[in-house]
């Protein structure tokens, strides 16, 4: 019960060929057909008699970042305030963003509450998803100086009327993040927010995020099964110093719970301080979690022994054993 002998990669950066390429049963095994590439050839019957398609839950995970430190003068302090952060969160679609990019395979996917992976042991599960509720995003608004006329809302800050009107970065890279980005937008807009969408190639994507110059951004990070540091993503000097802590979080309390679990050998210790660190980045709402990404797994049925996993790359290609 040998392995095969030979894994030959091939690169399609084309989505109708590489679809017309698992047609014609050309290719074995893909791990990262975009969901829109593997819904369509789900709906082609002889794709379905061939392959085995399986969504699988990965660490990586989606996420809407908000400029909590913004300037105030190329970048308007629009999400300084909790409060606004918090009405976003309720404004945010997230099941029907999972539904938009899953179709019928959402429910394999799940929300994300905190920067940890729920498949992960030390996932804060006190923490609850933030329903979806206009009403509720509509009073957090008001009650944070957020005022309606004809023009849609505006706030009165540092003594200058500023309308809610922003820039949302998203990748040009696929056609998933303009929809995803065109379905929140229609949201807000139902607030009286209105919102520019700009998408961007993925390196003026990430310098304008490094440079703190954007207002809010679409964007995922990859994770891996191991116990993380924080310290690029979340700890203040990854802000100060252009680096990955995009939307600016945090303080003194969140980067001594970060050091903590960067020097610790204690492992009872190290996940309190992780417990600890995501009930601050709730409470702050520095950023909308959204949903852990679903990897799409298509393996040939000439396969058996096909092993998958959260981790990357996700599928064992050296396990795969021919059927006789």
């Amino acid at each position: 019960s040998m392995g095969p002998d030979t894994i030959i990669f091939k690169l399609n950066k084309d989505e109708q060929s590489t679809q017309l390429e698992f047609k014609k049963q050309i290719f074995d095994v893909s791990t990262n057909i975009s969901m829109k590439a593997l819904i369509a050839l789900n709906e082609s019957p002889s794709f379905s008699t061939n392959y085995y398609a399986i969504p699988s839950l990965s660490y990586n995970y989606t996420y809407l970042a908000m400029n909590n430190k913004p300037d105030g003068i190329k970048r308007k302090k629009i999400f300084s305030s909790i409060k606004t952060r918090k009405a976003i969160a309720c404004a945010t679609p997230v099941e029907q963003i999972m539904q938009l990019i899953y179709g019928a395979y959402a429910k394999n996917s799940t929300r994300m509450v905190s920067m940890v992976s729920p498949l992960k042991p030390y996932v804060n599960r006190e923490l609850s998803p933030i329903p979806f509720d206009l009403k509720v995003a509509d009073s957090l608004l008001l009650a944070d100086g957020w005022l309606n006329d004809k023009n849609g809302r505006y706030k009165i800050i540092n003594g200058v009327a500023t309308p809610f009107k922003f820039d949302l970065h998203y990748l040009n890279t696929n056609q998933d993040w303009k929809d995803m980005a065109l379905l929140i937008a229609e949201k807000y807009n139902l607030l009286g927010i209105t919102v520019n969408l700009i998408p961007l190639d993925l390196k003026l994507f990430i310098d304008k995020a490094r440079g703190h110059d954007y207002d809010m951004m679409l964007g995922s990070w990859g994770g891996t099964s191991t116990f993380e540091d924080y310290t690029q993503l979340w700890h203040t000097s990854s802000w100060e110093n252009n680096g990955s802590n995009y939307s600016g979080f945090g303080n003194e309390e969140s980067d001594s719970l970060i050091n903590t679990m960067r020097t610790t050998l204690d492992t009872a210790l190290r996940n309190k301080a992780c417990l600890a660190l995501q009930t601050k980045i709730y409470d702050e709402q520095p950023i909308v979690f959204l949903y852990c990404t679903l990897r799409r797994n298509i393996v040939h049925k000439r396969w058996k022994n096909i092993e998958i996993f959260a981790e990357r790359p996700g599928l064992m290609l050296d396990n795969l054993i021919l059927k006789k």
